[in-house]
């Protein structure tokens, strides 16, 4: 009854379940038809149609790389991991094909040389290299046509150099209106301008006095003297 309600217990029963269930049922491989007697061509084909392994060059080089006698073993065991359910990938995510199995072991077998190793899967290195590349050039291109769309919807950004230029220009645009507007007055009156003709200090010349003559009255005196008549008629004292 404690087991039962071990929860650690429980959790490693289940994950073990699923691991199975990744698995799979049991497979059977075909047996090969070829030998050592049939040439590398031969075996290589019959391996790969065994095998439901499109990449008939990899098995070819893997035949002339290990030998008749190693390939045609490790198939044998690749029989008999499919038979007790398979290989899952690293990941235990899904069973491997096969053609997966296949690989797996001669990528992983200590045996082989480092130079077999490289025979084996030179190419596919340089072919995956190569996919690459692609596939990065296609993601550049991309996104270059999403840059080259971007800039027909959108304004033209300016630089900061432009931006700077620009901003000169209009300040200096405001500080032209500015001065249209300002009256102009002129300096104030000096002694050696004051007066003059065109000095612009506002006090218009002199003109010369004209006194028209008959504005002055012709006085007339005899009235300011009193007339005392005779001076005969005067007592005397």
């Amino acid at each position: 009854m404690g087991d039962r309600n071990n929860s650690k217990l429980k959790l490693v029963h289940s994950s073990k379940t699923q691991k199975d269930d990744l698995k799979g049922s049991s497979r059977i491989l075909l047996s090969l038809t070829t030998s050592l007697e049939n040439t590398d061509e031969e075996v290589a084909q019959d391996l790969a149609n065994k095998l439901s392994e499109e990449k008939e060059d990899l098995i070819q080089r893997i035949v002339k790389a290990v030998g008749k006698a190693k390939a045609i073993d490790i198939y044998n065991e690749v029989k008999r991991i499919e038979k007790d359910g398979g290989m899952l990938v690293m990941n235990q995510s899904r069973r491997r094909t096969p053609g997966g199995v296949y690989l797996f072991l001669i990528k992983h077998d200590s045996n082989l040389s480092a130079e077999q190793h490289s025979l084996i899967f030179e190419d596919e290195k340089q072919r995956y290299k190569d996919n690459m590349k692609k596939k990065r050039k296609k993601k550049i291109d991309k996104m270059k046509q999403q840059i080259a769309a971007s800039k027909k919807n959108l304004p033209e950004l300016l630089t900061k150099a432009e931006l700077c230029v620009q901003k000169l220009v209009t300040d200096n645009d405001r500080s032209l209106k500015k001065s249209d507007h300002v009256d102009v007055t002129n300096p104030p009156p000096t002694p050696e301008t004051d007066c003059h003709e065109n000095s612009g200090d506002g006090i218009d010349q002199p003109n010369e006095l004209n006194i028209p003559s008959n504005s002055r009255r012709n006085l007339d005196y005899n009235d300011d003297f009193l007339d005392l008549g005779s001076v005969n008629d005067m007592d005397l004292f």
